[in-house]
């Protein structure tokens, strides 16, 4: 594999997502369960969001103690995904090159960056652990 290489050849598939309708519990059960980072928000099949595991530690959750059932009662009725979710997203397609997806995660702002189609239906994801083991398979 080289680096010229198209990004479809180290992207994560098939990718975990969730609509912006659902409570962000379920997001929380995807990172917990599946130790996922990210975790993209697809609605009508199209890319419209991402919530990354930063974004929930962010959340204010009051004096509610560690239990689980409370915490994932109190972000459902007070942070609707649709207004925690980052819109503002970069993106590549999967024929766009390796290096150019460790170029855009090089910037340091995200460790994710969607893969996406014409439609902007999400065809995987590729991450700064992908390119570490893309990376280490160099290696000789």
């Amino acid at each position: 594999m080289r680096i010229d290489d198209p990004v479809a050849r180290i992207m994560s598939v098939p990718v975990y997502s969730v609509r912006s309708s659902q409570p962000v519990s379920d997001v929380r059960r995807l990172i917990h369960e599946h130790g996922f980072h990210h975790v993209p928000v697809v609605d009508d099949g199209v890319l419209v969001g991402m919530l990354s595991s930063s974004d929930l530690v962010g959340l204010s959750v009051g004096d509610l103690g560690g239990r689980r059932g409370f915490v994932d009662a109190y972000l459902d009725a007070h942070y609707p995904i649709h207004e925690i979710m980052s819109r503002e997203l970069v993106t590549i397609t999967s024929t766009e090159t390796i290096l150019r997806a460790a170029e855009l995660l090089a910037s340091g702002r995200f460790h994710a960056l969607p893969v996406i189609d014409e439609r902007r239906a999400l065809k995987g994801l590729v991450t700064s652990t992908d390119l570490l083991r893309f990376l280490v398979r160099l290696a000789p």
